[in-house]
This record gives C-alpha cells, sequence and structure tokens, in this order.
C-alpha cells in the first residue's frame, strides 16, 4: 500500500514532463483521456445468471498473474547473493548444489494462474456485458 501511495506522485511527475515535451515538440496543449467516473443504474436491464454472477463477483476474486521467468531467475540470483554473503560471514552453511538447486527453481512454473471463481461462461459474459454502450465499466 505505501508502494502504491509514494508512485502515485512519481507517475504524475513522469507524466507532467511527458506532456511538456510533448506541447514543446507540437507547439500545442496535450490533453490526457480522464478515466470516466459514474454507474449506470441497471434496474432497467435484463442479466442473464452469468453476467448476474460476475457483476457479483466483486473483491472476492483475485487473479494471479503469471510471474515472468527473467524476473525470478533475477530475483533468485539476488537471492544467491544475500546466502554467499551470509556464508562468507560464517553465518550460514550451504550445500555446494544449493545455486544449481535455486537456479532449476526459477525455471519451474507452479500452480494454477486462473482463478478457480471465474469460468469461460463468466468471462464471455463479462465481454457481453462490457460490450453493452448503455453501462460504464
Amino acid at each position: 500500500m505505501r508502494l502504491l501511495i509514494l508512485c502515485k506522485p512519481h507517475h504524475r511527475g513522469i507524466e507532467s514532463g511527458m506532456i511538456k515535451k510533448l506541447t514543446k515538440l507540437y507547439g500545442g496543449n496535450i490533453k490526457l483521456p480522464c478515466p470516466i467516473c459514474g454507474y449506470t443504474n441497471l434496474t432497467d436491464l435484463v442479466l442473464t445468471q452469468d453476467q448476474e454472477d460476475i457483476m457479483n463477483v466483486g473483491l472476492n476474486c483475485h487473479f494471479l498473474t503469471k510471474p515472468h521467468p527473467h524476473c525470478k531467475r533475477i530475483e533468485i540470483k539476488m537471492l544467491l547473493d544475500d546466502i554467499q554473503q551470509l556464508e562468507s560471514k560464517k553465518k550460514v552453511t550451504t550445500s555446494s548444489d544449493l545455486q544449481s538447486t535455486l537456479l532449476a527453481e526459477a525455471a519451474k512454473s507452479r500452480g494454477s494462474f486462473q482463478s478457480s471463481k471465474v469460468k469461460k461462461n463468466h468471462i464471455l459474459a463479462a465481454k457481453q456485458l462490457r460490450e453493452n454502450k448503455e453501462i460504464v465499466m
């Protein structure tokens, strides 16, 4: 949460810097698209059961994005560096095959990265809702 709070001013600074550069380059004002802040009353809309289910999922559904192999490998290398520093200070002892074992772990992909709550019929229902011009999503 703290990281998100710290990132917002950084992103705003980058955004304003890019706008200034583009303004100088093109000699005019640059308008960024603003997200639509609003809602639609859905009382008149007849929803299918799948559409109701996807609308009721709410905050209880979390997707786990598949980690990038490059990022996993970097994290493992950083972990190895930390372990080697601790080993040089004689705080830990490790086996000789630790490095190869950890690098092999970086190549593995575990778990299912699909939500068990959202099925294919729910995804189709969400696409139908998104295509409806009366609904703001």
